[in-house]
């Protein structure tokens, strides 16, 4: 049986900057997830904050967050609620 997909907000639905996605719209099409190829930054809306290497915290800037590479950000970030306004960030 398919897993039912989660409702997404709809100011989450609309488009994103180039380089950025979230994970309910990843979840929804997971073809987007092509987009960002690169490692990746994990985001968390709720903190106002990226997660630091290996998830241990957070930082406020760029400088302290850790990369993943998507695939594994997806596996990490899976099992949060759309409370949690967790995002994708590509690293240019």
């Amino acid at each position: 049986m398919p897993t039912p997909k989660r409702p997404i907000p709809a100011n989450r639905l609309r488009k994103q900057k180039p380089g950025y996605e979230t994970l309910e719209r990843l979840l929804r099409w997971p073809g987007l997830a092509r987009q960002l190829t690169l490692p990746v930054y994990i985001y968390s809306g709720e903190h106002r904050a990226y997660w630091r290497e290996g998830g241990n915290g957070y930082s406020l800037t760029i400088r302290g967050a850790g990369s993943w590479e998507i695939e594994e950000a997806l596996k990490l970030t899976l099992h949060y609620s759309p409370e949690k306004l967790i995002s994708f960030e590509s690293i240019f």
